[in-house]
C-alpha cells in the first residue's frame, strides 16, 4: 500500500504570496490568521478543503481575504494576489510541483463583519503533488 501525504497548501500559498507582493514592491503582511493588532493593510489565506484528484494528486481550495483602507485598494489587493497565485501554476513551490491553479470564485467585495474594513475575498484550486512520509 502506497501513503502519500500532501502539504500544507495554505503555508506554500502564503509563501508565494509574500514573494511576489515583495517582487512588485509591495510588503504587505500576508499570513494565516488576522494579524493583532490589525495592520491597514494585510491579506490572510487559509485552507478551505478540496479533493484528492488520485494517489499523488489533489485540489486544495484556497481562500484569500484582502483588507485595505478603502474598497478600490482591497480590490487591487485582491487581483495582485490572484495573479501571484495563478503564476506559481507549472512550478516547483516549497519543494511541492504546483500542477494547476484554477479560479473557484472571482474577487467579491465582502467587507470584514467586526470592523466593517473593506475587504475583498477569492477562492482559487490549487493542483498540487504529494509524497511519501
Amino acid at each position: 500500500m502506497d501513503t502519500i501525504v500532501f502539504p500544507d497548501v495554505a503555508a506554500l500559498a502564503v509563501d508565494a504570496t509574500v514573494a511576489g507582493l515583495a517582487a512588485v514592491g509591495r510588503p504587505v503582511p500576508v499570513g494565516t490568521q488576522v494579524p493583532n493588532p490589525r495592520p491597514p493593510e494585510f491579506v490572510r489565506i487559509s485552507r478551505a478543503g478540496g479533493i484528492r484528484r488520485n494517489l499523488v494528486a489533489e485540489d486544495a481550495r484556497v481562500v484569500v481575504e484582502a483588507w485595505a483602507q478603502a474598497d478600490e485598494t482591497a480590490a487591487d489587493l485582491a487581483e495582485l494576489v490572484r495573479s501571484i497565485l495563478h503564476a506559481v501554476q507549472g512550478t516547483v513551490a516549497d519543494g511541492t510541483p504546483v500542477y494547476r491553479v484554477d479560479d473557484v470564485e472571482g474577487p467579491a467585495d465582502d467587507p470584514d463583519p467586526l470592523s466593517d474594513q473593506p475587504r475583498y475575498q477569492l477562492a482559487v484550486s490549487m493542483t498540487v503533488r504529494g509524497h511519501k512520509p
